[in-house]
């Protein structure tokens, strides 16, 4: 078996590295055959996918979504070694930064299939951006946005203060109208979360029945005028109550349209990334269900 280790040298502090390092200890205890790399080297233009079985991932969110192309290229299966802020993806599939738990998975090596969404222009499919836990237009885009915009390095929930102050002080809620598979499902002000996955920053998990194999996606669309009605709703979330809230909507879908029908711009955000600046003659995007394009090797008790 060959394994490939991949650690985003900014994660974790800076402390990445010396995990990985860990990692690869561990793997070759295992009489597994190690190579390193850093995202840069699998993500620039015309490289082909690494001849890997298995693609342990040391770092956050954001080192998993850059190499999500390159995955599903590579056909090999992902480790997510949580080394990040929030860690989404490793915490939905119970993978931990503990290079027994990682031993353990490889021994009894159980891969399973799961999806991903894709995020495109419309008309059409676009360039598009794939995500694995989720995708949003709206207060937390823009929040993630004023993060990138003041990122100067590693980054800790300490760097989400201040933009989420500025932002509850000038809140972007569109207005938008969402379909889902074509039928219209909510018009409003506030912001629409499309998830993947159960998982969100905070454990505020908007889409708590959401489940990254079944093929589908599960918007969520939460109305909101203001500041206090987003803080309201966040409030709900964390308890487990947001389903009851007036004006929230819950879907389940393949393809979900989200158009502004306001003047702001369109703002979205994909697995805690800011997406690129997208043109203010772009008023709709669409967001559309990948099946089982992604191999995943299972943490299992």
């Amino acid at each position: 078996m060959h394994a490939l280790v991949i650690v985003n040298p900014s994660s974790g502090r800076g402390l990445a590295r010396t995990l990985a390092e860990r990692v690869g200890q561990a793997l070759e205890a295992l009489g597994v055959t190690v190579s390193h790399a850093s995202p840069d080297d699998l993500t620039q233009p015309g490289l082909s996918p690494r001849d890997a079985d298995l693609a342990v991932v040391v770092g956050g969110d954001g080192t998993v979504h850059r190499l999500l192309p390159w995955l599903v290229r590579s056909r090999a299966a992902l480790y997510h070694y949580p080394a990040g802020t929030e860690n989404l993806f490793a915490r939905d599939w119970g993978m931990r930064p503990d290079p027994d738990t990682l031993a353990r998975a490889v021994r009894r090596w159980r891969v399973r299939r799961t999806d991903l969404g894709e995020i495109g222009h419309a008309p059409g499919p676009g360039p598009g951006s794939r995500f694995a836990v989720m995708c949003s237009v709206g207060l937390d885009a823009s929040v993630i946005r004023r993060v990138h915009a003041d990122r100067r390095g590693p980054i800790s929930h300490a760097a989400y203060l201040r933009p989420i102050l500025a932002e509850l002080c000038d809140p972007y809620l569109p207005r938008l109208r969402v379909r889902v598979d074509g039928v219209e499902s909510a018009v409003g002000r506030g912001l629409v979360v499309v998830a993947n996955s159960r998982q969100y920053a905070a454990r505020l998990n908007p889409a708590r029945d959401a489940d990254p194999t079944d093929g589908l996606l599960d918007p969520v669309f939460l109305h909101a005028e203001s500041a206090a009605d987003a803080a309201r709703l966040a409030l709900a979330a964390r308890l487990g109550r947001l389903r009851h809230e007036p004006g929230t909507v819950l879907r389940r879908g393949v393809s979900i349209e989200v158009q502004i029908e306001s003047t702001e711009p369109m703002i979205a955000q994909a697995d805690g990334e800011a997406l690129g600046a997208i043109p203010d003659t772009i008023r709709t995007i669409t967001v559309t269900a990948m099946p089982r394009v992604l191999r995943v090797l299972e943490e299992t008790e």
